[in-house]
């Protein structure tokens, strides 16, 4: 099971020890934003079982969903915000940045977002950018073997070099030989080559179709309120067991004072 908390007019939020999933939400420009995806530090669920590649999207759909089901006038189109990096380990123990999208372009030819989300660029005019890119990538003869920045990095990467084609035969070698550790073999070179292959930058701008997403069976199993200025709404959600999804008219009110003085409205009950 997932924790849920939702704040009035501002984000939905999913994990229990770690916020795994933050999407943002404004009720009056019905635009909505996802703002981070991160599961590399766990604490995503309340089993504390690890989520990893297809669980991941299912618990970012139900991010989804329960922003449908919430706030239906939300637009059809999820903004991305998530320009995040990832920690990579090094031999030496040490721990670098690496960049998601750049990284998932030069080793897949799309990032994350695209192969996971179908994501596209925000604005048409951007698409030219990444279609050159992906030709380059994945058509284009390589040219001399490159600088690593590291004679020994060098020597080693020159053999798999000489016996690639294009730049996508080269890093899928790469990633077929080191897999997740791929990153420490690049980590001082990839932007290099990025800024060759993408001659014109890039956007990191791009949306999500939600008509598109699937909707994620879910109940609510319990719910707890925190008053402080703003309503906070916290639900956990199951998304295995489905008895008919959450309908804010099913949601009992009473009335309580607030510090400034005013009388507002909170959930109490649900009703199922």
């Amino acid at each position: 099971m997932f924790q849920v908390k939702i704040t009035n007019r501002s984000y939905i939020s999913i994990g229990t020890k770690q916020n795994c999933v933050q999407i943002g939400y404004n009720t009056y420009t019905n635009e909505g934003t996802l703002d981070w995806l991160g599961t590399e530090k766990g604490g995503c669920e309340q089993e504390d079982k690890n989520i990893r590649g297809d669980a991941t999207v299912s618990m970012t759909d139900l991010g989804f969903t329960i922003l449908r089901k919430l706030y239906p006038g939300i637009q059809n189109w999820i903004k991305l915000r998530d320009s995040s990096k990832f920690a990579c380990n090094l031999p030496d123990g040490n721990r670098v940045p690496i960049s998601n999208m750049i990284y998932n372009l030069l080793l897949h030819g799309e990032t994350y977002y695209q192969k996971r989300f179908h994501a596209v660029p925000l604005y048409d005019e951007a698409v030219p950018a990444y279609t050159m890119f992906y030709d380059e990538w994945v058509s284009n003869p390589l040219p001399p073997m490159f600088s690593c920045h590291n004679d020994d990095l060098s020597d080693m990467l020159t053999p798999i070099y000489e016996r690639s084609n294009t730049w996508r035969e080269f890093f899928q070698e790469l990633y077929k030989m080191y897999d997740r550790k791929t990153c420490a073999v690049v980590h001082s070179w990839y932007l290099d080559i990025y800024g060759k292959l993408a001659k014109v930058p890039i956007t990191t701008d791009w949306k999500i179709d939600l008509t598109t997403r699937p909707m994620i069976p879910f109940e609510i199993t319990s719910k707890n309120n925190s008053i402080n200025n703003y309503t906070r709404k916290t639900y956990t959600y199951d998304p295995y067991n489905f008895s008919g999804g959450y309908y804010p008219s099913l949601i009992k009110y009473k009335n309580y004072v607030r510090s400034n003085g005013k009388t507002r409205k909170r959930p109490t009950t649900h009703v199922s």
